[in-house]
């Protein structure tokens, strides 16, 4: 039992046909200046209710009434944070609003004085709302308590919701989504914004990918200098209905953990990935994409009500291997068909969509040479038995990729999505005319001749943090039996460039970039410590209906949130471009 006085605030839900009453819509403001004058009497309680009925046409408000310091939040979505009220605020939840279970959460500071007080829930004529009671704890609670899914078995019953009429007075009403500012989303390339949160939400493509880092690294290296943060909500073998998202649980409860988490991370953009595995369990007919288009609208929308930017990404298509695996390109004829049902969702949505499907086998061809100690010719790159052999390089099994398959097909990926030309920076040397050129950063510190053995070394600033350092082409007026090494910060000795010649030139390169590999490696460290956050391997015992087992380790999951941001902040600093030094020498310097 909580044994202190405690505010049990007045709640309501009205549904009601039409549009909401007039009123000024206002920001929700700052906590107080002076939060002494707030007593730190805390309470928490949680609200389940059942809705029914015809929600067409329909509006939806959350009321709110006491005096105190309130956070509010409504089927995951946060509502208010820190919110200082007296008398009654409402917020528009229709969008929030589904068949079925949802729930009001709040937690409520309160002064002494406060005595308890009713709460109730109010329905219009065309909907019914049943509810389950009031639960309220005085300890605060772990992760989590604010989702629908959340066990609060311990926590106390505070008696039932009476329905009562509201309380008079003026109605402050409130906005509470941070709706996406990038009103030019249909006409000009994605960019990221400083202070963006972006979610990475899809199945078997997006789980892997944080075991690499390569993904999230491409897309952090186009952030620049903005503060951008990544978070993986990816599960292998998920669909449009989340039905790997269910555990123990049908997939609809899957789906409804999937946006409340979401909702959780409060996003800014929200990176969205299905159709491989409807494709892979698809009859082919027409009824399956017609479910798929169904249900993929159906997200979209409840990704939208978080007021982040959806951008959908099609399904990949697969590549052959060499025998014994079978050959898995036989899938691309119907993933060619869910993918233009993600394109048609995104367009009649008015979301951005990143083609993943059409031309993708020949660009990955021509990333993958940048990736190879021996590229293959582009004559022999369509040559059937050929690529099967090299793509083993890439995947085992033909849909999915292995480490260096992820570092292909996320520049791919990243030049798709900020509509990039798909080419590997390169660094001409001319020897004859004593110049060092790039157009892709800056040549700096040229020393032409200077130590003994050393034709030229210089300086190469990037723009951004690439997968791939540049190429160095060199003419042939030096080709004489030289070699190239490359250093960076973080390299202990010097990196040894591969050589080809190529007509008049003599290429070097290297298969990846070492600042990149720095800054991945704090990107798959962030990652662990992020899916232990919010999959933990116990997660039945710590949050389930195991709970009274070992619940009370449920609250050692927060400590990873100080982790991870200072992670991210490490992510940051590294993925800034650092000078790299190159040098050609003679084959006596060596």
């Amino acid at each position: 039992m909580v044994n202190r006085p405690f505010a049990l605030w007045l709640l309501m839900i009205c549904l009601t046909t039409g549009s909401f009453r007039s009123g000024c819509a206002q920001d929700t403001p700052s906590p107080p200046a002076n939060e002494k004058a707030v007593s730190e009497q805390t309470v928490w309680l949680r609200q389940l209710i059942q809705v029914s009925g015809s929600m067409n046409g329909s509006s939806a408000e959350l009321r709110l009434n006491g005096t105190g310091v309130v956070s509010v939040y409504f089927n995951g979505q946060r509502l208010a944070a820190r919110l200082p009220i007296s008398g009654t605020v409402a917020w528009p939840v229709q969008e929030l609003l589904r068949p079925g279970r949802n729930c009001i959460a709040v937690s409520a500071s309160v002064a002494n004085q406060e005595k308890p007080q009713a709460a109730w829930l109010e329905a219009g004529a065309n909907v019914v709302v049943e509810a389950v009671g009031w639960r309220i704890t005085a300890d605060r609670p772990p992760i989590g308590w604010q989702q629908t899914d959340f066990n609060d078995r311990d926590w106390t019953g505070a008696g039932p919701a009476a329905s009562i009429k509201a309380v008079p007075g003026d109605v402050q009403r409130l906005t509470w989504a941070n709706r996406s500012q990038r009103e030019d989303r249909l006409t000009s390339a994605f960019r990221f914004q400083d202070g963006d949160h972006v979610l990475l939400v899809g199945g078997t493509f997006i789980e892997r990918a944080q075991l690499y880092g390569h993904l999230e690294g491409a897309l952090t290296a186009n952030a620049g200098n903005l503060r951008v943060t990544f978070r993986n909500l990816g599960w292998s073998a998920d669909t449009v209905f989340a039905e790997s998202r269910g555990i123990f649980d049908a997939p609809a409860r899957g789906y409804e953990r999937l946006i409340e988490q979401v909702r959780a991370e409060e996003p800014t953009v929200i990176m969205v990935c299905y159709g491989q595995n409807e494709a892979l369990s698809s009859d082919g007919s027409d009824d399956s994409l017609e479910r798929f288009r169904a249900q993929l609208t159906v997200l979209q929308r409840d990704l939208a009500s978080t007021g982040a930017e959806v951008v959908f990404w099609s399904p990949h298509p697969f590549v052959d291997v060499a025998p014994p695996i079978p050959p898995a390109s036989r899938f691309n004829s119907v993933l060619k068909r869910f993918s233009g049902v993600v394109r048609q969702v995104a367009t009649a949505t008015q979301c951005r969509f990143v083609d993943l499907f059409d031309h993708f086998t020949e660009d990955l061809q021509v990333v993958q040479s940048w990736a190879s100690d021996a590229p293959m010719p582009p004559e022999l790159r369509s040559h059937p038995d050929l690529s099967a052999a090299r793509n083993r390089q890439w995947t085992d099994n033909g849909m999915h990729w292995n480490d260096a398959g992820y570092r292909c097909v996320s520049a791919l990926v990243a030049a798709r999505l900020f509509d990039l030309p798909l080419h590997r920076p390169a660094v001409s040397v001319d020897a004859q005319n004593s110049a060092v050129t790039c157009p892709d950063g800056t040549i700096q510190k040229i020393v032409w001749n200077g130590t003994p053995g050393q034709r030229v070394s210089f300086e190469f600033l990037p723009s951004t943090t690439a997968l791939f350092v540049p190429e160095i082409r060199v003419s042939e007026s030096v080709i004489g039996g030289i070699q190239a090494e490359l250093s960076t910060p973080g390299l202990t000795s010097p990196l040894i460039l591969s050589q080809a010649t190529i007509g008049s030139e003599t290429l070097f390169s290297t298969t990846g970039n070492p600042a990149m590999d720095q800054v991945r490696a704090l990107i798959v460290r962030k990652n662990e410590l992020y899916f232990h956050r919010w999959r933990p391997q116990n997660i039945t015992y710590l949050f389930g209906f195991r709970k009274h087992e070992q619940g009370n380790n449920a609250g050692e999951i927060a400590q990873f949130d100080p982790l991870i941001d200072e992670l991210e902040q490490q992510i940051h600093i590294a993925a800034q471009p650092v000078p790299v030094q190159i040098r050609l020498t003679s084959d006596a310097a060596k």
